[in-house]
C-alpha cells in the first residue's frame, strides 16, 4: 500500500471522528443550560427536601448522594482530556 493511501486512510477516519464530536458538541449545546438548572436546584432546600424524603429517594438518579458530583467530575475530566489533546497536537507540530 502506498503512504498516499495509508494517510488518505488515517485522513478519513480523522474526519469521520471529527463530524461526530462536532455532532456531539452540537448535541451537547443543546442540553448544557440544564446544567445551571440542575445546579440549582442541587444546592436548593427543595433539593434537601426531596433528598431526605425516602419515598422517592431512591426513585431518582439526582437524588443519588454522587450523581450531581459525578457528572460535573465527568464534565471536568472531558475537559481536561480535550485539552490534553489539543495540546498533543499543537505540540506536535
Amino acid at each position: 500500500m502506498k503512504e498516499i493511501d495509508k494517510c488518505e486512510e488515517k485522513f478519513n477516519k480523522i474526519m469521520e471522528v471529527l463530524n461526530k464530536l462536532e455532532s456531539d458538541i452540537e448535541e451537547f449545546n443543546k442540553v448544557k443550560k440544564y446544567i445551571n438548572d440542575i445546579d440549582n436546584y442541587y444546592q436548593s432546600d427543595e433539593f434537601l427536601k426531596d433528598f431526605d424524603d425516602t419515598s422517592i429517594n431512591s426513585k431518582y438518579a439526582i437524588l443519588s448522594e454522587d450523581g450531581v458530583w459525578n457528572m460535573f467530575e465527568k464534565i471536568d475530566d472531558l475537559q481536561s482530556e480535550f485539552n490534553d489533546i489539543v495540546d498533543e497536537i499543537y505540540d506536535y507540530e
